[in-house]
């Protein structure tokens, strides 16, 4: 049975909307799956809402199949927690491509096709989600689009940690922009917060640990200086002490809430 798992964007968070390169990868601690659910089961399911959002949309899609399945029952039964920076969504809509989809479409097209279903979602979205479930391969993006890269383990010493309470990404970027509007913060962004996440990725790329964790450190203590309302107040003291302990803690996406990373020096 084909499972479709989660995603961590790694890196390039905020600083992706300026162009700048972002590195997200599979995580298969999270995944789901089709399954169809006996005749005592069944019941109203929101993927009827979406097969109908697709029937509007232009997309090569067999969507009266999948309307059809979903009235027979189907349901993606998934792990993959909403409103945690996880891709949920764009699990789902790599599942909906794969078992209803026509025709092969390189990597830029389909992620125009992804953009559009899962903006059913967001309202907005980048596509690089459902490509990284789809794939199961890390996703590097930049000014020039995204590109797949080969599948690479996570290092052991990167963890995930689970804040305990939702967040909204449409907050999170409505506060970046706001931010940038100041050449202070800005200027900090392009020349200490952009350096960092690239070389940060260029060390998950090649496998430099130690690279990392330098870029790690980095990234966490300017997050904690200027990325303060983002992080939830319960993960304040643990993020302040790490950064004197070799616990360097980062945002996962949005921030505010969901999943954080963090790096555990030994």
């Amino acid at each position: 049975m084909h499972v479709f798992p989660a995603k961590l964007l790694l890196f390039g968070e905020y600083t992706v909307l300026l162009s700048a390169e972002a590195l997200a990868v599979p995580y298969h601690r999270f995944s789901g799956r089709w399954t169809f659910l006996s005749s005592r089961q069944k019941r109203s399911s929101p993927l009827e809402l979406f097969a109908d959002y697709l029937a509007d949309m232009a997309l090569p899609l067999d969507v009266e199949k999948f309307a059809g399945d979903v009235v027979a029952g189907l349901v993606f039964d998934s792990d993959i927690k909403p409103g945690y920076g996880m891709g949920s969504s764009g699990a789902l809509c790599a599942a909906v491509w794969a078992r209803y989809g026509a025709g092969e479409h390189p990597l830029t097209a389909l992620r125009e096709i992804f953009v559009e279903m899962e903006s059913f979602f967001h309202g907005k979205s980048s596509g690089i989600d459902p490509l990284i479930s789809y794939y199961d391969r890390p996703v590097l993006q930049d000014a020039t689009g995204p590109r797949l890269l080969s599948p690479m383990p996570l290092p052991e010493a990167l963890h995930v940690y689970d804040s305990g309470r939702p967040r909204r990404t449409a907050e999170g970027v409505a506060w970046f922009r706001r931010q940038l509007e100041d050449k202070t913060f800005r200027d900090a962004v392009e020349r200490e917060l952009i350096p960092a996440n690239r070389a940060a990725i260029a060390a998950f790329v090649k496998g430099d640990r130690e690279a990392m964790e330098t870029a790690m450190a980095a990234i966490s203590r300017w997050q904690w200086t200027y990325f303060r309302p983002l992080i939830p107040e319960s993960l304040h003291e643990a993020w302040r002490n790490g950064l004197d302990t070799g616990r360097f803690f980062k945002l996962c996406g949005a921030g505010g809430g969901g999943y954080f990373l963090y790096w555990e020096a030994y």
